[in-house]
């Protein structure tokens, strides 16, 4: 059974100490210095590009203001509220509100608010890595996993900064197809819904078509449905946004 989000095994103590996030403030550098063509180096750098500000040139308008948007934003958090579950033919399912927290370039932190492993959080900044802690008795002992370990990531294996603004921007970009049209109020707030298409299911986390729907007042989104052919695998709803609040650094650490 795959454990999602930040589930912290004994095994893992024994090798993560107390120490930062395995490197990850100087992760890029130590790489570049190394190797400066190394595939690990150039991994490790993507992790910490911005999506690009120019959108596909064929792009709906709806959809160039929300990378508009996003790039006009320094920091930001929000609330999801996230169901989703895997393919078959073993389908596993998840329900969960998460508190995101994020800061450019490449800075992160994720609260389980309810849901599998509530209490549960980590941190990230950049790089392959990221350190987490269980809620409940045992919430002071950390742990260093990779972003990509089946403990640090939800059902579908997606990592913690796949909910943040770039890296949503940047994998919409590399699906293919991308169209618009007018959708409907969400809690009053008229709305676009875009849909992106094609691309290689893999690199998409398998899904086969996402439609997100973004506020036509901010241009952010407020729904974002991941879909395995005609079926709703991931649905996440976002709320309580608060921008460019000017969060310090300290708010990551861990």
């Amino acid at each position: 059974m795959k454990r999602p989000l930040f589930i912290i095994l004994s095994a893992v103590f024994a090798t993560a100490g107390s120490g930062s996030v395995a490197g990850a403030d100087t992760q890029v550098a130590q790489a570049a210095a190394a190797a400066p063509n190394s595939p690990d180096m150039l991994a490790a750098m993507a992790k910490c590009f911005e999506a690009p500000v120019a959108p596909p040139a064929t792009a709906p308008a709806p959809y160039t203001a929300f990378i508009n948007a996003a790039a006009a934003i320094t920091d930001y958090t929000v609330t999801v509220h996230e169901t989703d579950q895997t393919d078959p033919p073993k389908v596993e399912s998840e329900d969960r509100v998460l508190h995101f927290k994020y800061a450019k370039p490449c800075y992160g932190r994720v609260s389980v608010i309810s849901g599998r492993l509530a209490g549960s959080e980590a941190v990230w900044h950049g790089g392959h890595k990221l350190r987490g802690h269980l809620g409940g008795e045992v919430s002071h002992l950390k742990a260093i996993l990779p972003d990509t370990d089946e403990r640090a990531t939800d059902v579908r294996g997606l990592p913690m900064y796949a909910a943040f603004f770039p890296w949503i921007i940047d994998r919409f970009n590399e699906a293919g197809t991308i169209t618009s049209a007018p959708g409907p109020a969400v809690g009053g707030v008229p709305t676009d819904v875009v849909t992106v298409t094609g691309g290689d299911p893999k690199k998409q986390y398998g899904f086969t078509k996402n439609v997100i729907t973004l506020s036509s007042v901010t241009h952010l989104p407020l729904i974002n449905d991941g879909y395995t052919g005609d079926k709703v695998t991931l649905h996440a709803e976002f709320s309580d946004y608060v921008i460019n609040p000017g969060l310090p650094l300290t708010a990551f650490d861990m």
